[in-house]
């Protein structure tokens, strides 16, 4: 109704001037069922404020419920990542960590917001430039004005230059949609891989832990038998000495293990979206890997441009940029504007017809425009067959590097094989007598530091597995 009333003043502003009603009446009726849909969606967008306030952004932060954890678990949408059934009564898996990230992760949601704004040029790119109308009207102000009537001329143009590239500006933003779709589920892909590394990080520094109490226990009582035999002249003061260095060695490592799970439990519930405060539990029966197949995964490596999202984002992002460079060809076309115009001269006398302005291009035919086109695909290109490159030569140097802590791992367990059938027979010849305590205690010391030494072996192996995997573009789900 409001559009109406606007016209309807229109129409009494130029009858008002004209005074030819009768070719008013028709002109503004046509125009009004021309511009009236226009005018009238044009307000369908409005301004609504949102205040950053303490409210919303906590109300952002605020964990959602195992419930709604569970539905958005079972229906993630994700070009690798695959819906799972959540449940973290028994503790949090590894691939319940790396959905937990996926979900939940503040920094994603920035990533994510990145669709919005393609999917806005894209909007954008299809859209054509309105048809322009223009009015102008003059007065017999001098001169002999008897008998004479104002003159108006009316004036309809539409830039049709737009058309000629509206194909390539589509398809240019639709490819631009695509690579950035991949690229944020490529970064969803590198948090949930980190989650998973995370965990088994904190799994391994755990069992450090383990490891080091169990030291620590074993040097104190070695500190107390040292001290008794002291005491009996059987050993010497300086045997004391060096058995409480090693208790107190102890004791620092022990609390040094103990800061480091402590700050990779915070390092994980914030890869995972959580709060400090959260309270979160691995599950029990979590085991470090201690060997992987190479040989079924070396044939990934030749394949891997097919499967990483990073490189597939960087083709849709080629892709837009060979349309990108069509438009720019095109729009070298000059502008070309068509309209027809009516006028009425002081005479009275009508005239009417079409017009056409053509631009003529002399000096800019887009040159510069079409040669940077050029030369960012040419980047793009370079840029792409290089990221293959790397990311085959990161895959290949991977496999060594597992397949060397293969080997390590194996002679790691012998050595503490070794050790532990060692420190048996120590202990039985010192049940007897046979045997001397410090020898007992060095010799667990040093079975307690190999053990330590394969757990760090096998998180390494769990990182390069973990690395691979992001290598090549998969996500395994065995753990």
């Amino acid at each position: 109704m409001k559009s109406l009333a606007v016209l309807q003043g229109y129409k009494k502003f130029f009858l008002f001037f004209t005074g030819h009603k009768n070719f008013w009446v028709k002109g503004l009726e046509i125009l009004t069922w021309m511009f009236l849909p226009a005018v009238v969606f044009s307000g369908c967008a409005s301004y609504h404020p949102r205040y950053l306030t303490s409210e919303v952004v906590e109300e952002k932060l605020t964990v959602p419920s195992t419930k709604d954890i569970c539905i958005m678990a079972g229906s993630i949408d994700h070009p690798v990542l695959k819906p799972i059934d959540f449940d973290d009564r028994d503790g949090l898996s590894p691939n319940e960590a790396a959905v937990l990230a996926v979900l939940l992760d503040p920094s994603l949601t920035v990533e994510r917001d990145h669709r919005l704004l393609a999917g806005a040029q894209l909007l954008q790119a299809g859209l054509l430039p309105n048809p322009q109308f223009s009015y102008n009207i003059n007065f017999p102000t001098g001169g002999p004005t008897e008998g004479l009537v104002n003159n108006f001329a009316t004036n309809l143009n539409w830039d049709i230059k737009s058309l000629i590239s509206r194909s390539a500006r589509v398809d240019a933003a639709s490819a631009k949609q695509a690579e950035v779709n991949l690229a944020v589920a490529w970064k969803e892909m590198q948090v949930a891989q980190g989650a998973r590394m995370a965990v088994y990080q904190l799994l391994a520094l755990n069992k450090q832990a383990q490891v080091r109490k169990e030291m620590e226990q074993l040097l104190s009582e070695n500190v107390h038998r040292v001290r008794q035999a002291v005491m009996n002249s059987l050993l010497t003061k300086l045997d004391l000495a060096a058995a409480e260095a090693a208790y107190n060695q102890a004791q620092v490592a022990l609390l040094q293990i103990t800061q480091e799970s402590g700050q990779q439990l915070l390092t994980l519930k914030q890869l995972l979206g959580l709060p400090p405060d959260y309270e979160i539990k691995l599950q029990d029966n979590i085991e470090l890997m201690d060997n992987i197949d190479i040989s079924s995964l070396e044939q990934l490596t030749a394949s891997l441009d097919t499967r990483r999202l990073d490189l597939l984002a960087l083709r849709q992002g080629y892709k837009s940029q060979e349309a990108t460079v069509r438009e720019a060809i095109l729009t070298q076309f000059p502008m070309i504007n068509l309209g027809v115009n009516q006028a009425q001269d002081f005479g009275g006398f009508y005239n009417a017809g079409p017009g056409i302005t053509i631009g003529v291009p002399i000096f800019n035919r887009n040159q510069g425009m079409i040669a940077f086109e050029r030369s960012t695909r040419k980047q793009l290109f370079d840029q792409y067959v290089n990221s293959v490159f790397a990311a085959r030569l990161t895959a290949a140097k991977l496999l060594k590097i597992m397949l060397s802590l293969n080997n390590r791992i194996t002679a790691s367990k012998e050595a503490v094989q070794v050790l532990e059938k060692l420190l048996l027979t120590y202990r039985q010849a010192l049940e007897q007598g046979y045997s001397d305590v410090v020898i007992y205690y060095n010799t667990w010391s040093s079975l307690a530091q190999k053990r330590i030494d394969l757990i760090l072996l096998k998180q390494q192996l769990a990182d390069s597995r973990f690395a691979f995997e992001l290598a090549v573009g998969i996500y395994s789900i065995e753990e």
